[in-house]
């Protein structure tokens, strides 16, 4: 029903992929970082302003070409950041998840997500997924 009463010429957020398994992790290996693109797919700039990450283990940064948003977690996120996508204007969402922060008994499967914050108005909170299996 929003699909159908929004405006054909709105922003629109594009995630790819929507989901990423990083197969198993090792906590000695450290932490994995994985990319995801985030691309305006809409008729109007695409202004993301704000991350946020499901558990302390998770943090994100946006990039578009040389500019960097500040670093993104589940706590305490910074304020007063945006950034725009222009038309067909791409970025990467880099996501970083630390095996190692809950300790070392903590192994097995785990999924996060992280959520990017836009001016779109169908979906102005576009989460994407993060699964892993921890082992030592």
């Amino acid at each position: 029903e929003l699909i159908a009463e929004a405006p054909t010429d709105r922003s629109v957020i594009g995630v790819d992929p929507s989901s990423f398994n990083a197969g198993r992790v090792s906590m000695i290996e450290g932490e994995v970082e994985t990319i995801y693109s985030v691309r305006n797919e809409g008729k109007e700039a695409l202004e993301v302003f704000g991350l946020e990450t499901s558990c302390m283990c998770t943090t994100a940064v946006l990039k578009n070409g040389e500019e960097t948003s500040p670093v993104f977690g589940m706590h305490d996120n910074p304020t007063g950041w945006s950034i725009v996508l222009e038309l067909g204007e791409e970025a990467q969402l880099v996501v970083i998840f630390d095996p190692n922060a809950h300790g070392p008994e903590a192994i097995g499967a785990v999924t996060r997500t992280v959520t990017i914050f836009s001016n779109d108005m169908i979906d102005s909170a576009k989460k994407v997924r993060f699964e892993a299996e921890v082992v030592k």
